[in-house]
């Protein structure tokens, strides 16, 4: 179909109060939640998918008062870390920085739980033809994602998959 196609990740809690992503508010009071937009395509009358760059993703957002994912860096790689020897090992130590750098601390959006374990950053390459994103999970996330699934915990984006993988 041709349009634009807007992708995000709801946030908080359902209007009875249960939280979307157990322990994770994202700063929402109690029984509301939040949309944050991550991805935005349009689609033309030939059926070609063309994806929004960060900026104009950051603009559409910014003209329709929709929130976006939190940004900690806009620019290159290879500039976030200027003391890294881009000759030496750079991937594996701009690995090692970035989780040093954005992991394995609290979530600085989160209220009610605000010691909980950030889940992650994501690296998204724009200047390319195809743009690529990556997400780099905190250990402590996945910890505490693989203790919920262990315990029959199931969070809501995982049960509707299921649901509609039954569906189908």
């Amino acid at each position: 179909k041709v349009g634009v196609s807007v992708y995000g990740e709801i946030v908080g809690h359902l209007p009875s109060g249960k939280m979307i992503q157990p322990k994770y508010d994202y700063g929402c009071e109690f029984g509301k939640h939040d949309v944050y937009v991550y991805k935005i395509t349009t689609t033309n009358t030939n059926g070609d998918v063309i994806e929004f760059n960060h900026d104009q993703v950051k603009n559409w957002c910014n003209k329709y008062g929709v929130k976006m994912v939190q940004e900690y860096y806009i620019g290159k790689a290879k500039d976030l870390f200027p003391e890294l020897d881009i000759h030496n090992h750079w991937n594996e130590n701009f690995l090692n920085k970035m989780i040093d750098t954005y992991l394995e601390k609290g979530c600085d959006l989160c209220k009610s739980e605000p010691k909980i374990p950030a889940e992650g950053v994501v690296l998204k390459i724009d200047d390319s033809p195809e743009i690529e994103a990556f997400k780099l999970k905190s250990f402590k996330f996945l910890t505490g994602e693989s203790a919920a699934l262990d315990s029959g915990e199931v969070d809501i984006e995982t049960a509707q998959t299921e649901e509609a993988e039954n569906y189908e």
